[in-house]
């Protein structure tokens, strides 16, 4: 079978080549939480916006074997909205050939958080930004495939992993090079610009994967962990300019007398 996907290896009418993409989401499953939709339709972006979140909360049994759901199924259950551009899946099921992102024709695609959720905890890498990040190469395919996502990744993804939206990832784990300030590499860049993409889209996009980031605490940690003399030598600097304004301050602003003063028992004159 010809592979249609990421992470392992009758067109609809769209409103013009402007953007933001318009895309609808649909919740496959059962999910425990709320907040990742909710931190995706947060995120700010000239690219794409999201018009839609519908919740299919029951689902068919899965027809492929270990519970695998094959393109043909999920085709049939995710159907295209004519008000938005893409539609696209969320699952927590695994896909098709191992995939991560499948494409299933009429610009229908779907995106599985099974076994990307554990990798993405484990680098601590925030979940939302893997579906961002995707969400972002299928706005890149769509504008690059005069307004279609094609179900082939032939000529579009290479194998090797260069921190590019369009890595293979054929290992998963991979995944990490490219949830940080992602970027387009030299070659996807040349080929985006030779295709007839919307004005600016090239530096909107630049702009915008740059703010697909960790969290500043996350890379607090990961300097740490990295250069721990350096980070030590830091905090104890740190801390002694904190002393050293305390005391600078409790000295020079009058606190101490004031508050003296403002104790001291008032005597009254006998005169």
């Amino acid at each position: 079978m010809q592979p249609t996907g990421f992470g392992r290896q009758h067109k609809p009418q769209v409103s013009s080549m402007g953007l933001p993409l318009k895309i609808k989401l649909i919740k496959l499953g059962h999910f425990q939480s709320e907040l990742l939709f909710h931190k995706i339709r947060k995120w700010k972006s000239d690219i794409f916006c999201i018009v839609d979140v519908e919740d299919l909360a029951q689902l068919p049994n899965a027809g492929g074997n270990e519970w695998v759901y094959d393109d043909e199924e999920l085709e049939s259950v995710i159907l295209h909205d004519a008000n938005c551009d893409v539609t696209v899946g969320i699952i927590n099921k695994p896909l098709e050939d191992g995939y991560y992102v499948r494409r299933l024709g009429n610009n229908k695609c779907v995106i599985t958080l099974d076994e990307m959720s554990v990798i993405l905890e484990f680098y601590r890498l925030p979940l939302e930004n893997f579906v961002i990040r995707n969400l972002y190469l299928l706005a890149c395919v769509y504008y690059s495939s005069k307004n279609q996502i094609p179900k082939s990744p032939y000529g579009i993804a290479h194998d090797d992993t260069r921190g590019c939206l369009f890595d293979m990832n054929a290992n998963k784990l991979d995944i990490r090079h490219s949830m940080h300030k992602p970027r387009l590499c030299d070659e996807c860049r040349a080929r985006l610009k030779s295709q007839q993409m919307p004005a600016n889209f090239l530096s909107i996009m630049d702009r915008e994967l740059r703010r697909l980031k960790k969290p500043t605490y996350e890379l607090l940690a990961d300097f740490v962990k990295t250069r721990p003399i350096l980070s030590g030598i830091i905090g104890m600097m740190l801390a002694l300019f904190i002393a050293f304004l305390g005391n600078y301050l409790y000295d020079h602003s009058g606190w101490r007398a004031s508050t003296f003063e403002s104790s001291a028992p008032v005597r009254e004159s006998n005169q």
